[in-house]
């Protein structure tokens, strides 16, 4: 069998036998380049996965995507089929498509035994309000993909409302909520209520912390006094605010006490240059200019996250708001 025509039944056949519609089964030709931050991440996980390469640049060899949103509502797996590695090996069709249901069993067997709670039950907000977090992404990045979430603005920053399915040691696996679930929740007059409870959850988990590259100094921030701080962190030299697990790192700034206690730290006004939605570079009143050059790199993606804001932003009496 030509392997054009073996792509075409084994994705006929996945289709059948696990009853996926065609926006959910894609595949990608070996040497694809992805679009967007999804795609990189598929490409990179599908690297590391099968060729033990850390890359998100293109693909080393071909690859089918199947999404599987009708295991829960809470969660939408991924899983990935080779297909050129099974046509070497003369793997027949039956049999990739044989693994793939053993495969979904798996996961519907894990999703069973976490208990993961069902969004969109009426009265699962008792049931899941501790695993609540929020995330940060560019706003005009993602408008479309917004649509339908929960979310704050704060400058062209959105602060998204998600649930925390599986947090793994080296990633997490989320659930966007929609305002759809809230709604079934009947908590649309309490999305006051219900951030407060993601934004403790997010601290409890992830921890704000300050780094300094001079020393190589990491601080528990709001855990640590400012003298402490002090004596720790090099006078003048560069802050990087994140996470304790760097995760989403950027959206520590947002913490509540975060930045009046960076305000002590260094000085009433501060600047801040999101690098992506890890990290935050900051920079005391007299260096304005500083931060300014490092704006261009916000723009380029790099390993460890995307792009979050390619904006300066500025705390002092008035806020935290972006400066012209």
């Amino acid at each position: 069998m030509e392997y054009t025509n073996y792509i075409t039944k084994l994705t006929n056949e996945i289709k059948k036998q696990i009853c996926v519609d065609d926006d959910s089964i894609r595949y990608f030709p070996s040497g694809y380049k992805p679009l967007g931050n999804e795609e990189k991440q598929f490409v990179r996980d599908t690297n590391r996965m099968y060729y033990d390469l850390d890359s998100d640049t293109s693909l080393r060899g071909d690859a089918i995507s199947i999404n599987l949103p009708q295991v829960s509502p809470a969660v939408c797996p991924v899983i990935r089929v080779m297909p050129s590695l099974n046509y070497d090996r003369n793997t027949d069709v039956d049999v990739v498509v044989g693994k793939i249901v053993e495969e979904l069993k798996v996961y519907r067997n894990e999703i069973q035994n976490k208990n993961w709670a069902d969004c969109r039950c009426a009265g699962s907000y008792e049931r899941i309000k501790d695993q609540l977090i929020l995330r940060p992404l560019n706003y005009y990045l993602h408008a479309k993909d917004l649509q339908n979430a929960v979310y704050e603005r704060e400058g062209d920053i959105a602060i998204v409302l998600y649930q925390l399915v599986d947090d793994g040691t080296s990633s997490l696996l989320t659930s966007r909520i929609t305002r759809t679930e809230i709604e079934v929740w009947g908590k649309l007059d309490d999305l006051e209520d219900v951030f407060h409870e993601a934004m403790k959850n997010t601290m409890r988990l992830f921890p704000a912390v300050v780094f300094d590259y001079s020393n190589c100094e990491t601080v528990d921030f709001l855990k640590t006094d400012i003298a402490s701080i002090d004596d720790i962190l090099n006078p003048g030299g560069n802050i990087l605010l994140s996470t304790m697990r760097v995760t989403n790192g950027a959206l520590s700034i947002f913490y509540p006490g975060v930045r009046e206690k960076l305000s002590k730290l260094i000085g009433e006004t501060f600047y801040a240059v999101f690098m992506n939605v890890n990290d935050v570079m900051l920079f005391s009143k007299d260096k304005q200019s500083l931060a300014r050059l490092y704006l261009p790199l916000t723009r380029t993606s790099d390993k460890m996250g995307e792009m979050l804001s390619d904006k300066l932003y500025v705390s002092d009496k008035r806020g935290f708001h972006t400066k012209k």
